[in-house]
């Protein structure tokens, strides 16, 4: 059988960015995009002829694509049940709302999403891996003592004991996290007693990927700012400076450029689980970011993940 990779938010920035990386695979037949949100009725078409061109002197074709309505927070909607009944792998993205200004009912939600599509990956008889697109905010109270000063640059490994939620204050900007992270944390530890249970078997592995910060659009590292968005610079008060510039230096070193979640992702979707722990893994998914606190070295190891971009190629580096 063909691979089919179900990709859940594939209307959303990193959707969009992995499906049509995806297309171009030849490991990869067909692509399956869900979304609570309608495709435009000629998007997979236009998607696909934009991309012919790049294929046209190799030896393969496209993968197949088709969008798809429909609604995971509805455990009886019959459209996505069949498509994960019918894949080989799912990358999960979808969340009720994906950043860190979730609401408890927006995790809540999200929870569910996780939730019910956990629950069909495992009941299917084709669905042989599911990758979770979690977050850096499980682990965002290390920005900040007591914590920060516990792990030096490669030392924050995803067995880390959790510091889950991200606080910044810069005067009258500012925002936490809890939920958000929370919610994500969750996800791990479902999917980790997923892939342990009895009701799992063995038969689908799971790989958890804390992403690190993958702007929309052109997610270049001048679009990264100490908010956790890519909105304008604004003047910081001076009693806040040593907040900003201590936010703005962790936020740059967990970049994730394009290139490098495209290939994380990939390598997510086909790495051989030979030498995995268990059937579940937990993975740190930056780019090569000089002096991060973020270590790679599970993510090299266990997915042969090879990161080629640094966020200070591109930003100079903090005195």
């Amino acid at each position: 059988m063909g691979r089919h990779v179900l990709v859940t938010g594939a209307q959303g920035n990193l959707g969009q960015k992995l499906i049509r990386h995806l297309l171009l695979q030849p490991l990869v037949d067909r692509i399956t995009g869900i979304d609570v949100m309608p495709a435009p009725p000629e998007q997979a078409a236009a998607t696909r002829a934009e991309l012919e061109i790049k294929v046209r002197d190799q030896d393969h074709e496209l993968a197949e694509l088709a969008y798809l309505e429909a609604d995971l927070r509805d455990w009886n909607d019959a459209r996505w049940q069949q498509a994960a009944a019918d894949c080989t792998e799912v990358v999960h993205l979808a969340a009720q709302v994906p950043n860190p200004a979730a609401s408890w009912d927006d995790a809540a939600v999200s929870m569910d999403m996780n939730v019910n599509i956990g629950l069909a990956a495992v009941a299917s008889s084709t669905c042989r891996r599911l990758v979770f697109a979690t977050t850096n905010h499980t682990m965002g109270q290390y920005k900040d003592e007591p914590l920060a000063s516990t792990v030096g640059p490669g030392e924050l490994l995803p067995s880390s004991p959790y510091g889950v939620g991200t606080t910044v204050r810069l005067g009258e900007d500012g925002y936490d996290s809890p939920a958000y992270a929370a919610g994500k944390w969750a996800g791990e530890r479902l999917y980790r007693g997923l892939a342990l249970s009895d009701q799992g078997k063995g038969n689908t592995e799971f790989v958890s990927i804390r992403i690190g910060w993958c702007n929309h659009g052109r997610n270049h590292p001048e679009t990264l700012t100490p908010s956790g968005t890519a909105a304008p610079r604004r003047d910081v008060p001076e009693a806040y400076r040593e907040e900003y510039e201590r936010t703005d230096r962790w936020y740059k070193e967990m970049w994730l450029a394009d290139r490098d979640f495209v290939a994380l992702f990939e390598r997510a979707i086909l790495a051989k689980s030979r030498g995995w722990p268990e059937p579940y893994i937990c993975v740190n998914g930056m780019s090569l970011n000089t002096g991060m606190k973020w270590s790679l070295a599970d993510t090299r190891k266990y997915l042969g993940y090879e990161p080629q971009e640094d966020v200070y190629t591109w930003v100079p580096m903090p005195e």
